[in-house]
């Protein structure tokens, strides 16, 4: 990995350029942000950061259809457990389908009402554990509490657990975190920074396949597979740029990732246009050099 003051002109140069506006119509949190309300952000962003995952675009055409479904009084039909169920009764995204999206949002409406906010709730939980990991742990304890029983049909399906997974173990949990981003961090156009009594210096990046493959071609983990132990890699380089707000390069990462389209294999093509060529690790392999 180069210095840290070199990898930081390499990050900011990718903040920089980010095409904000443009990215954020095709970002789930761009969904979150027509709200004004911080208890419906809280809501439509744990909706929107249960369902990303899979090709952009249609998983923003399944945020929209959820909450096309509810209504305009969707907060309202959330404390109703069946109508809530009623509603969102054939929606399937992959393996997700409308009870697991039902019964997560009502059991979160449920510790909004009782804690005050989702916020509340894990600020107390994030306050008692001095940690951020054992407070996503016992929040998402609350929620699943919340949610109540599932079908017996739906023990041993995937959807049944992946619409909120246990953060205790190895998994890199990228669609919680990318929740606590979205609520942690300042209100930057992007993020929304309800959370206030969390400091943004406790998260760690929401690492997917393209953070994960970035961050291995700019040397800031060895990890061979996206985990939680690759994100506290990465977010430990990134703390050394910025010790306060060590994740506020993720969104302009990401979508650096998305748009290039990275792949295992060196491509002269999309390398040549790649603003993090010069420092990518795969530039140095021999088979680099061989496809140039």
């Amino acid at each position: 990995m180069r210095s840290c003051v070199q990898l930081a002109e390499i990050l900011e140069s990718i903040v920089a350029t980010c095409d904000v506006p443009a990215r954020l119509a095709l970002d789930p949190v761009g969904v979150v942000r027509t709200y004004r309300h911080p208890a419906q952000q809280e809501l439509a962003g744990l909706l929107s950061a249960s369902l990303a995952f899979g090709q952009v675009k249609a998983l923003r055409r399944a945020i929209e259809q959820v909450l096309s479904r509810m209504g305009s009084d969707w907060m309202g039909v959330l404390e109703d457990r069946h109508e809530t169920l009623c509603r969102l009764e054939g929606f399937q995204y992959r393996m997700v389908r409308g009870r697991d999206i039902g019964r997560l949002l009502v059991g979160a409406r449920f510790v909004q009402r009782r804690q005050g906010s989702l916020g509340e709730a894990f600020c107390k939980e994030f306050h008692l554990a001095g940690a951020l990991r054992p407070a996503l742990v016992a929040w998402t304890r609350q929620l699943r509490d919340a949610a109540g029983a599932f079908d017996h049909e739906d023990q041993g399906r995937r959807g049944y657990g992946h619409v909120l997974p246990d953060p205790a173990g190895a998994s890199p949990n990228k669609r919680l975190l990318l929740f606590l981003r979205w609520m942690v961090r300042p209100n930057d156009g992007v993020d929304l920074g309800l959370w206030t009594t969390v400091p943004p210096s406790a998260l760690l990046i929401p690492v997917d396949t393209h953070i994960h493959r970035l961050g291995k071609l700019l040397g800031m983990t060895q990890r061979s597979n996206p985990s939680w132990l690759a994100a506290e890699d990465i977010t430990a380089v990134l703390r050394q740029i910025d010790p306060d707000d060590p994740v506020r390069f993720d969104f302009a990462l990401c979508h650096l990732g998305m748009t290039l389209g990275c792949s295992t294999r060196p491509d002269p093509t999309r390398c040549e246009s790649c603003p993090v060529r010069a420092d990518c690790q795969q530039r140095a392999q021999p088979r680099m050099a061989e496809s140039l």
